[in-house]
């Protein structure tokens, strides 16, 4: 096994009893207070659960504090995770006899129910996708997760500022308990010092990387084209950059507020059109990558078939990297055009995972 994967598991590995270091961490974790039996997490990724149940479980950045409010109403305050390839739910055993949410049971059984509720779904369909980790296996899960261990991509770079991000607006809310921060600051830790001590860093793959991957094996050589890019966060912003140093004849931006659409194009010296003239300019273009964290689909079929009738010898890629999906999925039995999801990306990150 190379140094640098035994590393990697030594560190993961603290929360697995029998060596010095795990001893040495779990006693520095009962010092500051926190008792690891009761870390609980309950969540779906993109092992277990399909997009269209991901998407079910999906929240939008807007939605996140609303949430973790209604969470913490339900007596289990604590942190969601949510990333296009999982949701998760973290929490802490919330104490017994004197919850006034005794009857709710349980801290997974109380975040279930606030599941069914929050996003007004039936246990029965989803449960089976569900997987619960409590005490040592729920911070093992975390240590992975932020150490990029877990992700679809390995060794990519955005999951520690994603965990920090979910840290941080909880901690604003006041809707994580302090020994459950504790493990979050300890789990980047972690996830930092794999990434500064091992080589799952070097030449990462990404999401925005594993877009222009599979622009080129469905269109070819990307030279000349042009590229749509509809949404102007993180997610956005990384898959333009990518796909403007591959050689793209024109980049387009287009976002609900026009002036960040404006900032980007300026850093990519694309253009930016208001959201307005998307139907239009998606008959002018030939890849169009969404990501706009919007709860309904932005591309409508009837809207790319009307497009496609003017350029109907023209092939049209379309990435859909959003959870829930921006793009209609019906538009894949359109003639020409070549619809994908963020699913189809693990297929292009494969090689680079067998490589590490």
């Amino acid at each position: 096994m190379p140094k640098d994967w035994r590393l990697v598991r030594a560190i993961c590995s603290i929360t697995i009893g029998g060596s010095a270091g795990a001893e040495e961490s779990l006693d520095e974790m009962s010092s500051n207070e926190v008792s690891p039996s009761e870390f609980l997490v309950v969540g779906l990724n993109h092992r277990t659960a399909p997009l269209e149940v991901r998407e079910k479980l999906s929240l939008t950045k807007a939605q996140l504090p609303g949430a973790l409010k209604v969470m913490k109403r339900y007596g289990v305050p604590g942190v969601i995770l949510c990333t296009c390839n999982r949701s998760e739910f973290y929490a802490m055993e919330p104490p017994g006899a004197s919850n006034s949410h005794q009857h709710l049971g349980g801290g997974e059984e109380r975040i279930k129910q606030f599941l069914a509720d929050r996003f007004d779904i039936s246990l029965v369909d989803i449960e089976r996708y569900l997987y619960v980790c409590r005490s040592q296996e729920c911070i093992h899960h975390l240590f992975r997760v932020t150490s990029s261990l877990d992700s679809m991509i390995l060794g990519e770079e955005q999951i520690i500022g994603q965990v920090r991000a979910a840290l941080e607006t909880a901690s604003q809310l006041d809707t994580v308990p302090g020994p459950l921060s504790h493990f979050f600051q300890r789990a980047l830790g972690v996830g930092r010092k794999v990434r500064r001590e091992t080589e799952i860093g070097r030449n990462a793959s990404s999401v925005s990387r594993a877009c222009v991957e599979l622009a080129k094996r469905a269109v070819g050589d990307l030279n000349n084209l042009g590229v749509m890019v509809v949404g102007a966060g993180d997610a956005g912003k990384l898959a333009a950059f990518a796909l403007c140093r591959s050689g793209l004849r024109e980049i387009t931006v287009i976002n609900r507020t026009y002036e960040r659409a404006e900032e980007l194009a300026r850093q990519l010296s694309g253009r930016a059109l208001p959201f307005q003239d998307l139907a239009g300019a998606l008959s002018r273009t030939d890849i169009v990558i969404c990501c706009t964290g919007s709860p309904g689909y932005v591309l409508e079929a009837k809207m790319v078939r009307e497009a496609m009738a003017l350029r109907p010898e023209r092939p049209l890629f379309l990435l859909d990297i959003a959870v829930p999906r921006d793009i209609d999925p019906a538009v894949s039995r359109i003639d020409n055009v070549h619809l994908h999801d963020v699913d189809d990306l693990e297929t292009v990150s494969e090689a680079n995972r067998q490589e590490k």
